[in-house]
């Protein structure tokens, strides 16, 4: 598993990322999403179901158009 440096400097070359939300802190998406916003990538959360409502929606509020939330429990 990466750690979540190597997944910002990954997000800012502007690829496409799918990251575990169970396994990251909401802060820790949080920057992750704004290193993909600023490229145009996008990234898949999976498992967001751990996550709650208000949390999720602080992690939409930059670059949702980039945020592909996945809210099944795999």
């Amino acid at each position: 598993m990466k750690s979540t440096s190597e997944i910002i400097i990954l997000a800012g070359t502007g690829v496409n990322i799918i990251v575990d939300a169970k396994t990251k802190s909401i802060s820790e998406i949080i920057m992750i999403v704004g290193a993909i916003g600023r490229k145009n990538g996008r990234i898949t959360l999976k498992n967001c179901d751990f996550k709650s409502v208000s949390e999720l929606l602080m992690v939409c509020r930059n670059y949702p158009d980039c945020i592909t939330l996945d809210l099944t429990n795999s």
